[in-house]
């Protein structure tokens, strides 16, 4: 599983997948979007909540497609290799 900080949010994905830009290949659509991230802290001496934007990192989510494959147990090893390759070429990317 990828740490936390290197997955993209689930209310980011739509915005993603509408705005972001695409480079296709045979097997796969890579969407591509910069985004800047801000991270919410509860101070309860204050009773507010701060925001805190955190620096561009990259960010991963994976869709697979019933087009792809049918089965969802196939879908989500598709998901699962993806997101173990992205895992360990970390320090390259």
């Amino acid at each position: 599983m990828l740490p936390k900080n290197y997955r993209l949010p689930s209310y980011l994905i739509p915005q993603t997948l509408k705005k972001g830009r695409r480079f296709y290949s045979q097997s796969f659509v890579l969407i591509v979007q910069k985004v800047v991230i801000a991270e919410f802290i509860s101070r309860p001496h204050r009773r507010i909540n701060s925001a805190i934007t955190k620096k561009t990192s990259s960010r991963f989510a994976f869709i697979v497609s019933k087009k792809t494959e049918k089965l969802a147990v196939k879908r989500n090893k598709i998901k699962r290799l993806l997101r173990e390759t992205v895992n360990l070429n970390l320090t390259k990317i």
